[in-house]
């Protein structure tokens, strides 16, 4: 961190949380941050909630996330929202569906219940969809597209040469000196 650059391995509510306080706390002195993600995801709530952070920042700052190992889900979510996009060669990328563990008690449960959760879940959706298409300049039937692909294989990853073409990324590196 005090070279710069933070490393997400989870995007949950704790990382995302420091990684926010730890760009307040460089502003305003510091102007760049570097993002370092390998992970295979998390909340989408959180990324969501990221973004508008992000959305706060002034032009002059610019976030540039870094993907090694494995960035997939909510983790390739999270790399949409800097404005540059590596991909140190071999990363494996991956999209799907929004999952949810439904909350209810068998005591408390009701179709009604039931309905709104699904609804709440699929609106979530639709907000990560649309930032990832903005952000990546694809459509959101290629974005579902991925994602059937996605739930289809577990494990099925898309390499950094197609994350390219896809738009999910700005430039692959051989070689990205972090550790």
């Amino acid at each position: 961190m005090k070279n710069g650059q933070f490393l997400v391995t989870n995007v949950d509510h704790e990382t995302l949380g420091q990684l926010t306080k730890w760009i307040i706390d460089g502003r305003p002195a510091k102007k760049e941050f570097t993002i370092v993600i390998c992970s295979s995801g998390g909340s989408p709530t959180m990324v969501v909630n990221f973004a508008s952070f992000a959305g706060t920042l002034g032009k002059e700052v610019k976030l540039t996330g870094v993907a090694f190992g494995e960035c997939g889900s909510a983790a390739l979510a999270l790399l949409q929202c800097c404005h540059e996009r590596i991909a140190v060669k071999h990363c494996g990328f991956f999209i799907h569906h929004v999952h949810s563990n439904f909350n209810t008690s068998p005591h408390k449960v009701s179709l009604q219940r039931l309905k709104e959760e699904i609804a709440d879940v699929l609106r979530l959706e639709q907000e990560i969809v649309q930032m990832q298409c903005k952000r990546a300049g694809m459509s959101i039937a290629v974005w579902n597209r991925l994602a059937e692909r996605g739930e289809m294989v577990e494990g099925r990853a898309m390499y950094p040469v197609d994350a390219h073409k896809l738009g999910l990324i700005d430039r692959i590196v051989d070689h990205y000196e972090i550790f």
